[in-house]
């Protein structure tokens, strides 16, 4: 924090862990991959994530089912930050 400004007395707005930061963290553009094109070069198609009682959940199944919240939570007014 190279700039004074005054102390709200709150952590959470003051922030004075930035004065240990350098510099260039604040001058780079942040850089926000989506996590699901993470997930998507690390995870096989169609491998089992997830097995739970004999019940097997795989990449596909997983990735639809959070595409389906996606578009309910879309419907119900949530946006996203682009």
């Amino acid at each position: 924090m190279s700039k004074e400004k005054r102390l709200t007395g709150y952590p959470s707005v003051d922030k004075p862990w930035l004065q240990f930061y350098p510099e260039i963290l604040f001058n780079e553009r942040k850089r926000y991959d989506k996590i699901m094109d993470k997930l998507k070069d690390v995870w096989h198609d169609n491998e089992t994530i997830i097995e739970y009682y004999g019940t097997e959940i795989t990449t596909n199944d997983f990735f639809d089912r959070i595409e389906d919240i996606a578009k309910a939570l879309c419907a119900l007014g949530t946006k996203t930050k682009n």
